[in-house]
């Protein structure tokens, strides 16, 4: 597993391929066969984050995670004109 990623944008795809040593290299390209250059970024994940915690099944963790995921999704890219408490709780995942 890596915490090393870089993103790919509409039009572009990855070429992954085996060095004989047994290395894999990657290219990022346009559908037009352009080589580009991304940054690699380092992923902040812990390991708490992927596993299914005390929830049954991966998908009750999925759907009661969904606010926090979301927030954090827009998070810098749309203004919140109400205050940081004003967040409704009791989505009802504490009874799942």
């Amino acid at each position: 597993r890596t915490r090393r990623v870089t993103y790919l944008n509409d039009g572009e795809m990855v070429v992954v391929a085996r060095t004989p040593s047994g290395a894999c290299t990657y290219e990022i390209k346009t559908l037009e066969n352009i080589k580009l250059c991304r940054e690699v970024e380092e992923l902040q994940l812990k390991l708490e984050d992927i596993q299914k915690g005390s929830f049954k099944h991966f998908m009750l963790k999925e759907i009661c995670e969904q606010p926090e995921v979301l927030e954090n999704a827009m998070r810098g890219r749309v203004t919140n004109r109400h205050s940081a408490g004003s967040r409704e709780s009791g989505s009802g995942c504490n009874d799942v």
